[in-house]
């Protein structure tokens, strides 16, 4: 039987491993996943990936384990609290409840074509068209989040979409924006009054707008350009306080 013991310094670095590592999708650590990894032979088996004897193949997620289905719960888009003023409220109940992911359409503003256009101009666009309700939402946008990043990966690799219907006010208008990290999916903020949206930066619309409005709007490639400047804040809680260079009316 081992005699080992366990001193402060090592009990202190195990704590601090807990509390850094994640799991799969960005699981963290939990008291009830501790007393699991007590029991049993299971640090046993991790004692056999340490010496070799044994390696961690992770679970093989395919398309088929992937539920495409979007649920929207519509009567209560919650906001951040920084936030000063939604500018379109009223859209936030517009959409069905449920739909296909997979048949959602991707729409690039013409100018997304031609090296990228400041945000402004799609966001002036969508709103003199009357089709912003058409397209998804923050509401949207945290549901697909929430379904983690090989959801993602599948759907949006490479992509920050952009949820133009969901428009707030804060030192100028931001747009929320989702974007894949490796075991996490970020919402971001970015002020269309600093930022260029290109090719990377689809906005999702439901396929039914063409059964609501009778047209299409016209849809082609764009080429990213991607200033840094332009992240406002993200839901870790960075902010940037972004210059307004033009007023819009409410």
């Amino acid at each position: 039987m081992s005699d080992l013991k366990l001193d402060v310094d090592q009990a202190g670095e195990l704590k601090a491993a807990f509390r850094r590592t994640r799991g799969s999708g960005g699981k963290e650590w939990t008291s009830g996943y501790i007393k699991k990894l007590s029991e049993g032979n299971l640090l046993g088996s991790v004692l056999d990936v340490l010496d070799g004897r044994a390696k961690i193949v992770p679970n093989d997620i395919t398309a088929d384990k992937i539920d495409a289905i979007i649920r929207v719960d519509r009567t209560r888009t919650v906001y951040p609290r920084w936030i000063k003023k939604v500018m379109h409220p009223e859209l936030d109940k517009f959409g069905p409840a449920e739909y296909d992911i997979s048949i959602v359409e991707r729409w690039f503003y013409d100018g997304q074509t031609r090296g990228g256009v400041m945000g402004h101009l799609i966001y002036d666009h969508l709103k003199k068209t009357g089709v912003l309700k058409y397209f998804l939402g923050l509401a949207d946008l945290l549901v697909i989040q929430a379904k983690g990043s090989d959801f993602y990966r599948k759907y949006f690799a490479g992509e920050e979409v952009v949820g133009w219907k969901s428009a707030v006010w804060n030192l100028g208008i931001n747009v929320p924006c989702l974007c894949g990290g490796e075991n996490k999916v970020f919402l971001n903020w970015r002020s269309i009054d600093m930022c260029v949206f290109g090719l990377e930066h689809p906005a999702l619309r439901f396929a039914s707008e063409r059964k609501f409005s009778g047209r299409t709007t016209d849809v082609g490639p764009g080429v990213l350009i991607y200033p840094e400047s332009c992240l406002l804040r993200n839901d870790i809680g960075a902010e940037r306080k972004c210059p307004l260079k033009r007023p819009y009316p409410s």
